[in-house]
């Protein structure tokens, strides 16, 4: 925020603008870019952080009621030792994240003019 440029708080401070105007007028879409880059990466945190919940709490069960593909590809890969399966559910794991932060980040750039 350190790099919002100064004679930009004065225009709206001379404009007449409450902090909350301001705040969402000239913060926020200084930093929108920072912004859609954390939403992207919290996403991708997100799933990550998922395995380590189940597999502590619940091991994938009852049955496969909380079943999830980075927790299938831990029990393909290191409980029944099927490598190669498990590296293809990562590669899907993958492209999963690509394609839903592509479509987040063309969203986010929907409404901006920079293209």
């Amino acid at each position: 925020m350190s790099g919002i440029d100064a004679s930009l708080y004065d225009a709206a401070k001379i404009d007449g603008a409450l902090w909350w105007r301001t705040f969402w007028n000239v913060t926020i879409p200084s930093i929108r870019f920072s912004i859609e880059f954390w939403i992207v990466l919290s996403f991708i945190e997100i799933l990550a952080r998922a395995f380590s919940f189940i597999y502590s709490y619940s091991r994938g069960g009852p049955g496969f009621a909380t079943f999830t593909l980075e927790y299938g590809i831990y029990n393909e890969g290191f409980v029944a030792f099927n490598m190669g399966y498990a590296s293809t559910w990562a590669s899907v794991l993958f492209i999963v994240c690509a394609v839903i932060a592509y479509f987040q980040i063309v969203l986010m750039r929907k409404n901006s003019d920079v293209q």
